[in-house]
């Protein structure tokens, strides 16, 4: 705010209250000076503003957070073992739609045991191109294996759990529950 005698007022919320007395008393002076016809004999008003004080800051105590509890020993749910292979099958590495694969369809084929490994990457692409939503007979046969859920339970959300759910499966029905065990059209 600037004043008509071109002082600037620099305003904050502490200070903006005094400052609209000092305006006040500022126009009120002007008024009066300006209503006498001779200055000389004109009542004269001094106004005394007091120094802005600032307001103490607020203080706060912040308590520390509780350190998080000690670790307690928690024994997992045991699965049953899923070997990993330290190299791809060679049958799997000639197969030109497997070398299409992202790196997590990879790692989701890696939790077949490797006996099964080839006829379950097979069937993975083969049934859904490891499409981990697909939907497939109506709505019976669910995610990248297509697994029923009627027979098998729920199917996970995600591919390597489904991976995971197809290899339990296989291990104990082998790959009998799939239609396209021996592979289909597009597959090599």
């Amino acid at each position: 705010m600037t004043s008509s005698c071109g002082t600037v007022l620099m305003l904050s919320r502490h200070t903006a209250p005094i400052a609209v007395i000092v305006v006040i008393a500022f126009a009120m002076i002007v008024i009066i000076n300006s209503a006498s016809p001779d200055p000389v004999s004109a009542p004269t008003v001094v106004a005394e503003v007091a120094t802005p004080v600032p307001l103490p800051a607020a203080t706060a105590t912040i308590e520390a957070p509780a350190p998080p509890p000690s670790p307690t020993a928690v024994t997992a749910p045991t699965e049953a073992p899923t070997a990993t292979p330290t190299a791809i099958p060679a049958e799997l590495q000639a197969n030109k739609r497997m070398m299409e694969l992202t790196p997590e369809q990879w790692a989701a084929i890696q939790h077949f045991a490797p006996e099964r490994q080839v006829a379950m990457a097979r069937i993975g692409w083969c049934e859904s191109r490891f499409n981990e939503n697909a939907v497939g007979d109506g709505g019976d046969s669910i995610g990248a294996w297509q697994v029923q859920p009627r027979f098998w339970g729920p199917v996970p959300d995600t591919l390597e759990e489904q991976a995971k759910q197809a290899e339990r499966i296989a291990a104990e029905n082998g790959v009998g529950p799939w239609t396209t065990r021996d592979g289909c059209a597009g597959w090599r």
